[in-house]
């Protein structure tokens, strides 16, 4: 009988959060495979959601969690756009919608540069 044990664990919180041991895991696997891992996920989150249904739940969870993101990076930068087509200067607009329901995490990442190396730094 094999040993291995797999466990699927997609992570969010990018490189900063990681190495703070902030990140947030989402795993799934066997009972057994978790069981085995789950002190070393627990030093490396902040938040640890065991997602039940076997190898490939947490996958599922993280990759509703990924339309939802790159919803709102679409949203944002477009947002942003229009703003600027509308003569508005961008940085008075985000400092209005920063303390309005426009506002998302994604708006604030992206505040210094509405452009391709605004949007890298998500994910570096």
């Amino acid at each position: 009988m094999p040993r291995d044990k797999l466990v699927d664990a997609p992570v969010s919180g990018g490189v900063k959060r990681a190495a703070e041991g902030t990140l947030t895991i989402i795993a799934s696997g066997t009972d057994e495979a978790l069981h085995c891992t789950g002190s070393v996920l627990s030093a490396l989150s902040e938040k640890l959601y065991i997602i039940k249904g076997g190898c490939g739940a947490a996958s599922s969870v993280k990759m509703v969690n990924q339309l939802l993101a790159g919803v709102h990076i679409a949203s944002a930068a477009e947002a942003m756009a229009f703003g600027a087509r509308l003569n508005l200067r961008t940085g008075r607009l985000f400092e209005i919608i920063q303390h309005a329901r426009g506002y998302s995490w994604y708006v604030a990442v992206m505040a210094s540069d509405y452009g391709m190396k605004g949007l890298a730094c998500l994910f570096m």
